[in-house]
């Protein structure tokens, strides 16, 4: 269980994490408006940026509230946003609460690509009536919604739960 210092760094460190995604991605929406091929699409990229930068300005006024009126701390959002590049970019000695974070974080990421992946994946080998792929993509589909509960248990139990229920976590199967 993490103690409350922890899990306000933990907290802030996301939520800056996040808000410098959101940065990012808005710097980009207007090259991805001008790819876009699609009408819909283009309309629904600026709808997206509008809601952005409202959520910037929320994550604004949570900053406030924790009297943090320096900007958002920095973070690597390259380092951070794939697996790989964060875990290069750290040493492997420094152990703390919010490199944990980060990657059950990722976990959780990574985990949720996947149930988006293999429901897309089951729509067109519906489509293609290929029935036997529809059922191994099905099975594929049950782990990883599995795994992303799984993902999101860990995640509650690390942040949230007391030490006897943090010994649940050793008791998971993760195969």
């Amino acid at each position: 269980m993490l103690v409350q210092q922890d899990r306000t760094t933990v907290f802030l460190h996301t939520l800056s994490t996040v808000y410098h995604m959101k940065h990012k991605l808005i710097h980009y929406l207007p090259m991805m408006i001008k790819i876009a091929s699609d009408r819909t699409l283009k309309l629904n990229i600026m709808h997206g940026g509008i809601n952005i930068n409202a959520t910037i300005l929320r994550m604004d006024m949570i900053f406030k509230i924790f009297k943090d009126d320096s900007e958002p701390y920095y973070s690597s959002v390259e380092g951070e946003v794939t697996l790989e590049a964060y875990l290069h970019s750290i040493p492997l000695h420094r152990k703390c609460a919010r490199n944990d974070f980060v990657m059950i974080t990722h976990l959780l990421i990574l985990a949720g690509i996947e149930v988006n992946s293999f429901r897309q994946l089951k729509k067109i080998a519906e489509s293609l009536n290929l029935r036997e792929v529809k059922h191994l993509v099905n099975q594929c589909l049950i782990e990883a919604i599995d795994n992303k509960r799984l993902m999101t248990n860990l995640t509650d139990d690390y942040l949230l739960l007391d030490k006897s229920s943090a010994s649940n976590l050793q008791k998971v199967n993760y195969a």
